[in-house]
This record gives C-alpha cells, structure tokens and sequence, in this order.
C-alpha cells in the first residue's frame, strides 16, 4: 500500500508473495548407513527420487547424433550427507570410447556435473564465479595392460575453477554389460557449503558420448530440456531435502507495487511484510523509477527513501556506484552519500540505456536501482517513506515501477588490497644474453642425453612399423636417419623417414624423458596437473615441460604435421612428446622436426621464454597507445 502524507489515502492492498519456483529435483538427504564410493549401486536402491535421461528432449546437445537411449541413457541419484554431494549414475552406452586424460577427457566418453551453490546471485550472469562449479567425471577405458601409456584410469577434472585440487573427491567407475557406473562423493568442505535441508542451488548432470574413432564430443543427454548452452542459466534449481526427498524454497521475491505515480512534492508511505531470509541471505530493495518525459534529458534529484525511520542511504545502493560515466564521457552522480538520489527523465525504464548521449557505460541500467536491506527490516510490518524531492506544482512526478524485494546471496567480499611496497623497487629488463650452458651427448640414433646444471636427462625415441613392434630406428617398410643440432638455448632434432615399400607406412613416433621420482613437477600445454598426470593433443601449445631439484628440460614439436598430430603428455614420471597420426606415403620420404629446450633453473617462465625466442614468437605488437 502506498498513503500519501497529504491526506489522500490509497485502499489497502495485500502484498503478492512470489514463491520461489519450485525446485526441478529435489536431493534426498541419505541416513544411516554411509554410502561406500566404489561404483557398486546397489546400496541405492531405496534413494528416492530417480532420475531417468534417455528419451528424446534429453538429446539436448547435437541431438541429430543421438540414436537413442540404447546409445546414450542413465539413471541419475543423487543423495546429501553432512559429509559431502553424492552421485550415482547407471548409464548405458553402446560404445566405450576414452582415449583422452586431464582437461580433455571432455572429447571422450565422461560426465559433466555442475553446481551451483548462488543461484539467486547476480542471475542474469552466464560465466561462473565463486560458488559454482565445473566437473568432468571419465570412466578411462578400463584397460588393464599394466602400459601406464595404454591404461586410462577413471579420472575426475575440474574445469571450474579450473584445473582445481580433487584429490579429496572420491570416485569409483565400473564397467557394466549395458555401459558403465559412476559414484562420487564431492565434499562440502570442498564446495565451501554448509548443508541443510530446503538449501537452493542449481545443478545439471549431462553424459557425454564420443562413439567415433576420432575423440570428439559428439552429443550430450542432460537433465534439463532446453538446447545446451555452457551458461548458470542453463543449470536447473534444485534443493537438499528431507530423507523422503521433498524440500520447500524460501521466497526469491516479494511484489511490493507493481506501479506507483508521485506527483512532485509529495511524501508517502509503504507497507510490506518481513519475508523469510534464509540464512547466507540477504534482503534487497528493487525498483525503476523516471519522471516521465518525451525523450531522455538526464536526470534531477528525485527520491529519498527511509525504511523504518533510518535513511537508506548511498553505501547500500549495491547495482551500481555512486558515480558512474556516462557514453558521452561526462560523470553522472546516481546518489548522495546520504541517499538523495537523482532519477533520469525518460518515455520508459529503457530509452536512457539506447541513448547516444545519457547512456551509462559498463552495462549499468540507467532507471533500474537496487539497495540492501540487512540490518533495516523489522519484525512484522515494515514502513518504507518515500519523499519526492522535485519541486512541487511542477510537472516532474516520479514514477516507480516492479517495486519488490528480492532474497539473495550478497556477493563475495571484495580482495583486500595488497600492501603497499618496502625496499628497493625490482628492475626488470630483457636480458642481454640469451644463452644456455649446456651439453649433448648423442648414444645412438633414439637416444641422447642432455646435461645442464649437472643434471643428465636421457631422451629415448621409439617408432611403429607395420609389422606390429617398435624400432629404435629403421624398419622393414622404412629407414630412418636423424641429425641433431644444437642452438643456443634449445636442440632440433631432425627424424627422417623414407618408405621402402609400394604402400602407406603409418608410423607412430614417441620421444619421452624418463625422471621417475625426481620429477617436481609438470606443466603439460601450460597445464600442471594436481594429480600429476596429464594427456594433451592441443596444437595451439604443443608442448611438455617438467623440473628436477636443479634443472628443467622441456619437448615440443617445430614441423607443421608434427604440430597438428602432436600428443603431449607426463605419465608416471615420464615427459612425452607423440605422433600417433603420421601415414608415409608409398615412395615418400619425411622429416619431424622437434626440440628439447633445457633450461639452467627449474623454472616454468624460463622455460616459456626460451621457447618463445626459439619458435620467434616475440614481436612488438602495433598500434599500442
């Protein structure tokens, strides 16, 4: 209700309560006994609330490439302890296909699981930021060969945040007569959640298929309905509920006045009820607001609001700051610090954002504010004054539109700004020199060995052949010379094949650096894997790079079929450098061309750097101001 000071009273409407919507799965809470993550499901039998995803508006990513639920399908549970997110899921899948690790085990088969524990939080947001997250479950190939370059184990990913710390999620795959099975606990602890029942969030679980020899992501059956974008919007709200698998959400918003005209001059009031603020949540009052105009012509100081008898004032505006600019590059002030607020002349709540003239930079809509709440609310009934702050008698009423309260999470604290530096200030120059002091020794024609720093690192070359071995050089359909030459800061190797028979001669060619336990660590496509192992086929990056106590040494291809081929990997202890794609045409000869870049510290942006000058990358880049 809306009661002017002037005696003119408005008849009494009740305030419209918009309930949240009401979640699209609930996530039963699992009693006694504890679920054992070892992909046996057996123990979920009695979890309510199973989820099938099989039938045709469930293909929701390149639907034209899903055959049917005998091609892709599961079962999805999904379970709540004070421990941890539990899921489980029985998919069939007609073909087993993951040849990928690391970050790119998405072009395999795998499952994608996202959450999101803000829904309410800045909803009109694609990209993901604190509270929510990104994870990529693989099966491997359940392959048992004892081959650490054959056997692909089930792995978790988590590509947001990106290539984060899973060790504590647990995770188990096995392989079924119909597909396989995932179980995993991800822990609270992890996703920095307090559980309860009745909690929102959003969620989706998509299983991902790749049935082509060549690893791709071919099409997706997910939760949702909707075609697949990667955006929050896509995700579906779900809420931790009760053993039974029922939940109630809170209110996301309270219709305060659909529309309200001031006239100039005047002051009055509102009255709303105190909604249900979950905790972690806060209050927040929205609205539009303009004096009707034909055009946009900016703006004039227009409202003052107190809530309860205490001024809402500037530092609880939370959509936009107290200053902004404007297109026109003129500073536009939108509130006082004591809360007078200036409101944009305008025909409608969107003409001043088209402006050429008024428009707001940075997105910021022009007519649109927003003010937290926390700590103004009483309770029961609340009393919003509104003062109109125009001259009286003129025609510069104020209207307001959408007037509502919206229950969300605040978003996260800024940074603390770092403290200001002490000593001297570091100098930074290129360096005059570039040069490594290092040493080759060449053994035979697949091995040699660097030494820098006095650290020795062996490389070993082994190639394919038809007849089904490898060859530490020639073969029966091939020979193979190679020629080494040494450079300033790295070493091409030159590997040169010329086919001896009337055929095509495929031929796999694998380079590896054996360092075992010495091994610090890795970075593979600029990549260091938490788990310490890692595959990547990513020509933008070709390259694997790994240090010891006192050195680095790193491999890469030059050649343009080397590059597009290239498999990088750090398996066990053991840098790779691969082409697994290489076919010699009958009578043909070919030379890979490839490098090691030692490096005298066992340091990633040496390593970056000497690459860089190698593959004559560096440049100035024009027209900077």
């Amino acid at each position: 209700m809306f009661r002017t000071l002037l005696s003119l009273t408005l008849a009494f409407a009740s305030v419209a309560i918009i309930r949240a919507a009401e979640p699209a799965y609930v996530i039963p809470q699992k009693p006694d006994p504890p679920i054992a993550v070892d992909g046996d499901l057996s123990e979920w039998v009695e979890v309510p609330n199973a989820l099938f995803i099989g039938r045709p508006e469930h293909a929701t990513y390149k639907p034209h490439m899903w055959t049917g639920p005998e091609d892709l399908s599961g079962t999805i549970r999904m379970a709540w302890r004070q421990e941890g997110l539990f899921l489980a899921i029985d998919i069939t899948d007609d073909v087993l296909s993951q040849t990928e690790r690391g970050r790119a085990i998405w072009k395999g088969d795998h499952v994608e699981f996202y959450l999101d524990f803000t829904p309410y939080t800045e909803p009109n947001r694609s990209g993901f930021k604190e509270g929510q997250f990104q994870f990529s479950f693989s099966p491997g190939n359940f392959s048992k060969t004892g081959d650490p370059a054959t056997d692909i184990a089930p792995e978790v990913y988590s590509h947001f945040p990106e290539a984060a710390d899973v060790s504590s999620i647990q995770y188990a795959a096995v392989r079924t007569k119909a597909g396989w099975t995932l179980e995993a606990m991800v822990p609270f602890a992890y996703l920095g959640v307090t559980p309860r029942q009745n909690l929102p969030l959003a969620g989706e679980v998509a299983l991902s298929d790749a049935d082509s020899r060549e690893a791709s992501q071919e099409t997706m059956v997910t939760i949702g309905t909707q075609p697949w974008v990667h955006a929050r919007q896509r995700l579906v709200l779900m809420a931790l509920g009760n053993a039974a698998g029922e939940a109630t959400l809170p209110p996301a918003s309270i219709s305060i006045s659909e529309t309200l005209l001031l006239p100039a001059g005047t002051e009055g009031e509102v009255v709303f009820p105190t909604p249900e603020v979950p905790e972690g949540q806060h209050a927040y009052l929205f609205f539009k607001a303009r004096i009707p105009n034909a055009q946009p012509a900016g703006y004039t100081r227009g409202l003052k609001l107190t809530l309860n008898g205490t001024p809402v004032e500037g530092d609880r505006l939370t959509n936009r700051p107290m200053q902004s600019m404007r297109v026109s590059g003129r500073e536009a002030t939108s509130i006082a610090p004591t809360g007078e607020m200036n409101i944009w002349y305008g025909p409608d709540f969107e003409a001043s954002d088209r402006s050429d003239s008024y428009a707001l930079l940075g997105g910021i809509k022009a007519h649109e504010w927003e003010f937290d709440l926390s700590g103004l609310l009483a309770e029961g009934d609340n009393t919003l004054h509104i003062k109109v702050l125009t001259d009286a008698g003129t025609s510069r009423d104020v209207e307001i539109g959408q007037m509502q309260l919206l229950i969300k999470a605040p978003p996260p604290p800024p940074p603390p700004k770092k403290p200001a530096p002490t000593g001297p200030i570091p100098i930074i120059e290129p360096r005059a020199e570039c040069k490594t002091d290092y040493t080759v020794e060449q053994i035979d024609q697949a091995r040699f060995a660097v030494t820098v720093s006095g650290r020795r690192f062996a490389v070993q070359s082994r190639f394919s052949a038809p007849d089904g071995r490898w060859h530490a050089g020639s073969a029966e359909a091939y020979s193979h010379s190679r020629r080494i030459e040494q450079k300033p800061e790295h070493i091409v190797i030159y590997d040169t094949f010329k086919s001896l028979t009337g055929e095509n001669v495929p031929i796999m060619q694998r380079h590896t650096c054996e360092l075992g336990e010495d091994l610090e660590q890795a970075w593979v496509a600029g990549l260091s894997p938490a788990s310490g192992n890692l595959t990547s086929s990513n020509s933008s990056n070709p390259s694997v790079y790994g240090i010891t106590t006192e050195a680095g040494i790193g491999l890469l291809p030059l050649n343009d079929e080397f590059q597009v081929h290239v498999t990088n990997s750090v398996l066990q202890g053991v840098l790779g450098l691969a082409d697994n794609s290489f076919v010699l045409r009958p009578g043909a000869e070919y030379t890979a061309e490839w490098m090691v870049v030692p490096t005298a510290v066992p340091e990633f942006w040496s390593f970056v750097n000497s690459a860089r000058r190698a593959r004559d990358a560096n440049f100035t880049l024009p027209h900077q101001f």
